[in-house]
């Protein structure tokens, strides 16, 4: 879905101030492009699945390039009616698990999940969501890969379990690039905050 530009602007000032100095271009694709003195910032419609929940108006992905390995910080932003919600939030990804198996499907929760919670901690209030550089994403979900299962989604009674893996892009120093590997465990009651379980499995790339 195409965003207006300044719809557009105001989630990319409200993920990265410094934005609000640059020099702004506009594409014909609705995308937005921010150069600053430090990055480039980019923002364009993202098409997760999560897009679709009731509520929803649209879904923007917006990436801070700063040139460093590992060191590119992305956002998610949800934009509703008469606001936002940042995927990098957990009272977002908390109040999006409330309503699990109600109107927010648990694949598209676990694909946003995926993307903005597999950075090296996953227990604060907000994610360090970080792609290894301009070509990879923050993190995925792992999907028809061959090597790790598919998600698995559990019904029992009103509770809902997903069980799924991802991975983020890693670009070592000395070596090739490869994914840190986790294992999640998703388990959610309706009007409820979900409970998480994360597990590292570790480093999987060329060598590893």
């Amino acid at each position: 879905m195409r965003v207006a530009a300044e719809r557009m602007m105001a989630a990319i000032e409200a993920c990265v101030p410094e934005a609000a100095g640059g020099e702004t271009i506009v594409r014909a694709d609705g995308s937005v492009r921010v150069i600053t003195d430090g990055a480039t910032i980019s923002a364009a419609a993202a098409d997760w699945w999560i897009g679709d929940t009731p509520g929803v108006e649209a879904a923007i992905r917006i990436r801070r390039d700063t040139w460093t390995y590992n060191a590119n910080p992305v956002y998610g932003v949800l934009l509703v009616d008469g606001g936002m919600w940042l995927l990098n939030e957990r009272v977002t990804m908390d109040d999006l698990g409330r309503r699990l198996g109600d109107d927010v499907d648990p694949f598209a929760y676990a694909e946003v999940l995926a993307e903005f919670w597999s950075g090296e901690t996953a227990d604060g209030p907000v994610s360090s969501a970080c792609a290894a550089d301009f070509a990879w994403p923050a993190g995925e979900l792992f999907l028809d890969s061959g090597v790790y299962p598919d998600p698995v989604v559990d019904r029992d009674g009103d509770q809902l379990v997903i069980d799924f893996f991802s991975g983020r892009g890693f670009i070592p120093r000395h070596t090739a690039a490869g994914y840190h590997v986790y294992r999640w465990r998703i388990t959610a009651r309706p009007g409820r905050r979900p409970k998480w379980e994360r597990e590292h499995l570790g480093f999987d790339g060329p060598g590893s």
